[in-house]
Parts: structure tokens; sequence; C-alpha cells
């Protein structure tokens, strides 16, 4: 019962913040046709949110975005990712709940070159640290017996990218970056079975690209 009001007073929480976003957004598209100023600041966010159609879902990722231009071409961002998850899974005698929660959090810097007035080549680095978790509890509800199991995991990861962005409006756009990751994880797990547990300790590095398949929407201000 609990679990379930979390969730429903978070989906509420998202609906609130998209639906401000869009009011914001489409406030400024509105009043911002005819003005032509060096906006400084980006706020976005990706569209994943909705793509997936997160408010029919248990699940509540959510991916931000901040930027700062220190020049005419270059800019400081800042981003965040959070991902929430409970699931539970019955299966005759058997039920399985699982639960996973991940942040992320980047900062980094990009350089723009504009190819025409809408559309604008982008590239940078970004540094990325993780963390997450993850828990599969089972019950077996004939037997006195639970079996749980569970993950966290930290990692870092430096990530080149490089993207395309559009110009809806002054004041609105779309974009879209592929990235390069090289990643240090340290992982540890847990095995609980009644009264007996073990635990046991990784870390490793991994090298990877990142295609390009969201799409975010930014308003400048």
């Amino acid at each position: 019962m609990v679990f379930a009001d979390l969730l429903r007073k978070s989906n509420t929480m998202k609906k609130i913040l998209l639906t401000i976003f869009a009011l914001t957004i489409a406030t400024g598209c509105l009043f911002g046709q005819d003005v032509t100023p060096s906006y400084q600041k980006h706020i976005g966010f990706n569209t994943n949110i909705i793509l997936n159609g997160i408010f029919q879902s248990g699940a509540t990722p959510f991916s931000f975005m901040y930027k700062k231009q220190s020049s005419e071409n270059k800019a400081l961002r800042l981003g965040s990712s959070v991902h929430f998850n409970i699931e539970d899974v019955n299966q005759g005698i058997q039920k399985q709940r699982l639960q996973s929660f991940s942040f992320e959090f980047s900062i980094g810097k990009e350089v723009q070159k504009s190819i025409s007035q809408r559309w604008v080549w982008y590239g940078g680095g970004d540094v990325i640290p993780l963390y997450s978790t993850l828990t599969n509890e089972q019950i077996d509800t004939g037997l006195p017996a639970i079996q749980k199991n569970s993950q966290s995991i930290f990692s870092l990861t430096a990530s080149p990218f490089m993207g395309i962005r559009f110009n809806i409006a002054p004041r609105l756009y779309v974009s879209t970056e592929a990235s390069l990751f090289m990643s240090y994880r340290k992982q540890n797990s847990t095995n609980e079975v009644l009264n007996s547990k073990l635990e046991s300790n990784s870390d490793r590095f991994t090298l990877g690209i990142n295609p390009a398949t969201s799409i975010y929407f930014f308003y400048l201000f």
C-alpha cells in the first residue's frame, strides 16, 4: 500500500513538472517571437519520459540538463538522470518483488558550430558519476523460505560526445547526440537465503558507444 501511494505521488509530481515546463515553453514562444537577444541559459529534458509511456508504468526515468553559455559558441553543462521502479510478480505460490533505483550526475563542456539559421553542430565531453541499486526478493508462500539478491553499483565515466540541434523557435530547440564512454565500475553483490548470507565484490573497466537514440527539448532564457 505504501509503495502504491509512493508511485501515485511520483506520477502526479511528474505530471505537474511537465505541465509547468510546457506552459513555460509556450509562454516564451508566444511572447518571444519578435525578440532576438543572445540567450545565455538552456534548460531541457529527455523525451523518453513521454515516449516510454511513463504515465502508464511503475518506472520513473527522468533526464534533465542545464546549460550556460560561457561565450558565443561554448557552454558549460550540468545533467542528471533518475530511475526508480518497483514491480511485484506472482507466480503460483511464489511472490517476487523487484526494486531498482539509479541516480546519475554529469558535468561537462560543449563547443557549438552553426551550420545554418536552424541547424547547429556541437561536441564536447562529460564526466559522469553514477550510483544504482537492484533488489530481487523471492518469497515462497508455501514454505518458510525467503531468497534475496541485491546489488549496488558505483561507476565513474568519461564521455566525449557529438550532437546536432534544430532550432524550432528563437527560444526552443530539439537536439540529439551520440557518445563514447570509458567507465570504471565497482559492484557489491549480496545473496541471502534464510539465515545464510554470501557477499562478493568486483570492479572493472568498460568501453562502449551510446548511439543517438534520445531527443532533448530545450528552452532558452
